[in-house]
C-alpha cells in the first residue's frame, strides 16, 4: 500500500521552526553579566481595522478556553491564580523597563522584579487570504529576552508610560517524553492606565490568552525545532479549533515596552 504523502508544512509553520531556531541560537550565546531569560510565546488576539494586532480576545472565547483548560487532565501538573501590577516607563538612557509587583496569596507580602524585554523575533498569522477572516483569531509568535535590573540601578522616581493591573490564572502542561513542565497557559483579565488609579478604576478589561514554551527545558534541547512546532501548533489548534495558514506580518530585532 502506497505511503500517503505529507502535506508540505505551512509558511506559519515554517516561520514558527525558524523563531525557536534562532531561540536555540540565543540560547548559546555566552552569558552576559545581568542574569537573562529567553522567552518563546504564542499569543491569541485579533487584526484590528488597522491591520494591528490586538491581544484582547471576546468574553466567549475566553471564558470557553479557560473552561477547557480548567477540565484538563492529561498531562496537567499545576494550576494556579496570581495577582500583579505592571509598571512600565523609560529610563534616563532610555531603556524601555518593567517592574512587576506580584502580591502573594496570603496578601501582605509583594515581590518587585524589574526587567527590559526586547523583541527579537515576531510572526503574526491569520487564517485563510489577505482581506479574509475578519473577527476570527489571530496568533501572535514572540521570541524575547528579558534582562534583569539590579535596583541599584533604577531612577528613584519614574514617570510610568502604562500601568497594567493583572488578574491570572496558569496551567502548566508537561512533556510526555521528559516529564518536565514545559508548556504553560496563561489567561489575564487585564485593566489598565497611565496612573496606576486609572488602571484600578478602569471599566474596560483586556482578555488575554498566550502559550509559553520553557527554552531552558531539557525537552528544548533534544527535540527537533520541527516537531516542538508542530506539537505548539497542535495545542493551539485544539484549544481554539482554529488554525492558522498565513503570515501576515513578520518583525526581527523590534525593541518593545513589555505588555506581559
Amino acid at each position: 500500500m502506497p505511503k500517503k504523502e505529507r502535506s508540505p508544512p505551512s509558511e506559519v509553520h515554517s516561520a514558527l521552526c525558524t523563531l525557536l531556531e534562532e531561540a536555540s541560537r540565543q540560547l548559546r550565546l555566552p552569558k552576559e553579566a545581568a542574569p537573562k531569560t529567553i522567552e518563546i510565546e504564542a499569543r491569541l488576539g485579533h487584526i484590528d481595522e488597522s491591520g494591528s494586532f490586538s491581544a484582547n480576545i471576546g468574553e466567549n472565547e475566553f471564558l470557553s478556553m479557560l473552561g477547557q483548560l480548567n477540565a484538563s487532565t492529561d498531562r496537567l501538573r499545576d494550576k494556579h491564580e496570581s495577582l500583579y501590577t505592571d509598571f512600565m516607563y523609560n529610563t534616563s538612557r532610555d531603556d524601555k523597563v518593567r517592574t512587576r509587583v506580584t502580591f502573594c496569596a496570603n496578601g501582605m507580602t509583594m515581590k518587585r522584579e524589574t526587567i527590559t524585554k526586547n523583541c527579537l523575533f515576531r510572526v503574526t498569522c491569520t487564517s485563510g487570504a489577505p482581506g479574509q477572516g475578519k473577527g476570527q483569531l489571530a496568533l501572535r509568535l514572540q521570541l524575547s529576552e528579558e534582562i534583569s535590573v539590579a535596583p541599584d540601578n533604577l531612577p528613584v522616581l519614574v514617570q510610568p508610560s502604562l500601568v497594567r493591573d493583572v488578574q491570572r490564572k496558569t496551567f502548566v502542561f508537561d512533556s510526555a517524553s521528559t516529564k518536565e513542565q514545559v508548556w504553560r497557559f496563561e489567561g489575564s483579565r487585564v485593566r489598565s492606565g497611565v496612573r496606576h488609579l486609572e488602571a484600578e478604576q478602569s471599566k474596560h478589561k483586556s482578555l488575554e490568552l498566550e502559550l509559553e514554551l520553557e527554552a531552558t527545558s531539557d525537552y528544548f534541547a533534544t527535540h527537533a525545532k520541527k516537531h516542538i512546532a508542530s506539537s505548539m501548533l497542535m495545542k493551539l489548534e485544539r484549544l481554539c479549533n482554529t488554525s492558522w495558514d498565513r503570515v501576515h506580518r513578520i518583525d526581527v530585532g523590534s525593541s518593545l515596552l513589555p505588555e506581559a
